[in-house]
């Protein structure tokens, strides 16, 4: 079993100014016990994250302390081809929810890799058949 970590989860849990931040703590801290199996997330959440982070906190050090978090503890899978172009189809012609293209990316990758679980506050993924939601 895993569960795949979305941005805004990561950044909730490191900026205790977000609203979402208690939830955040507490589905980190599930997901530390294995209450939902390997946690993984993609270079592309890796990259939206720290950034949204450095933007929201305007401080380097929050983004890459939360970022050193991310490396140490969730194994990061690489978006390949497959997964992107993909996810270019849905962007470009299938996209109702209007997600982002990270989000496409995030929505293939799951779909592609079996993955039923997605940690996220994004409500876009509620929508998605097949995938179970954690937001709190």
């Amino acid at each position: 079993m895993t569960i795949f970590i979305d941005t805004s989860v990561f950044v909730s849990f490191y900026n205790e100014a977000d609203q979402n931040h208690g939830k955040a703590k507490k589905i980190i801290s599930d997901i530390a016990s294995g209450n939902y199996g390997k946690p993984m997330t993609s270079d592309y959440i890796f990259d939206e994250a720290v950034t949204v982070m450095l933007v929201r906190t305007k401080s380097l050090d929050h983004a890459v302390r939360m970022g050193q978090y991310i490396m140490d503890s969730v194994q990061i899978a690489v978006v390949n081809n497959a997964v992107l172009y993909a996810a270019w189809e849905l962007f470009r012609k299938g996209n109702k929810e209007r997600m982002s293209f990270t989000d496409c990316t995030s929505r293939i990758f799951v779909e592609k890799f079996g993955i039923k679980t997605i940690a996220t506050f994004d409500t876009a993924f509620r929508k998605t058949e097949g995938i179970n939601v954690i937001d709190g």
